[in-house]
């Protein structure tokens, strides 16, 4: 198995960063056909860093902005009733004093957690394919796979932030709960909806092909065991908040 992972990428020349992150967007398989062949440690920690900076940037001005900041507060209202907790007055002026500070202290949280969020995805990755698999693919490798697939995060972001900036919210601007705008918001409906987006599910796809490329495995088995997780996990979530709003 390693020499038929070492064969089939051995063709596929290094690329730049900028070439890597377009690639992975426009032509993933090739572009993750040179990411295996090449799983260098500061290539992978460089696109790790950009990817999180502009994140956190993006999201740090966003919050910065008056819209965003009542976006915030908006949000954490309504999150600490979904728990079955009223927000007094005096908590709504603490959250209003915190809102200035939400930009930088978001920005630094991805910056500071995009990383061990990443570590821990690649560990769980690799360790599922070692058992599955045999293969004697690194943990390196696993760990390129997953943060190249990260660019698709960029442009989701790019996307959803100017959108929600015009709607006035923090999340949900591309989610599937947009197409469905007759369902009650507290709906079981609704709030599965709101945690489906087609962006989470490009990123899975995506992210399929770079583990197929590692594993040497069909990209449709990959993809759809990473689909049946993602909607297991948005029913779980749907339900489990919709017995907290009851």
């Amino acid at each position: 198995m390693a020499s038929s992972i070492a064969a089939a990428t051995t063709t596929a020349p290094p690329r730049g960063l900028v070439n890597r992150m377009i690639g992975v967007v426009v032509s993933p398989r090739e572009t993750f056909e040179s990411v295996v062949a090449h799983p260098r440690w500061a290539a992978t920690l460089v696109l790790l860093a950009v990817v999180a900076v502009l994140m956190a940037a993006s999201m740090g001005a966003f919050l910065s902005t008056e819209v965003g900041r009542e976006a915030w507060l908006e949000q954490a209202v309504r999150g600490a009733e979904s728990w079955g907790r009223s927000v007094n007055d005096k908590q709504y002026q603490a959250m209003e004093k915190m809102a200035p500070y939400v930009g930088a202290i978001t920005a630094v949280q991805i910056v500071i957690l995009s990383p061990i969020m990443s570590l821990l995805m690649a560990g769980m990755l690799f360790g599922v394919f070692k058992v599955l698999t045999g293969s004697p693919a690194r943990f390196q490798q696993t760990l390129a796979v997953l943060v190249h697939a990260s660019p698709i995060a960029l442009v989701h972001q790019a996307l959803a932030l100017p959108l929600n900036y015009v709607r006035g919210t923090m999340s949900g601007s591309t989610s599937l709960a947009v197409f469905a705008p007759m369902l009650e918001p507290e709906s079981f409906g609704a709030r599965l909806l709101g945690a489906l987006d087609p962006f989470v599910a490009w990123w899975l796809v995506v992210l399929s092909i770079g583990l197929s490329v590692l594993y040497r495995r069909r990209t449709g088995n990959i993809a759809a065991a990473l689909m049946a997780l993602y909607v297991a996990l948005a029913v779980a979530i749907a339900a489990f908040m919709g017995g907290h709003a009851s």
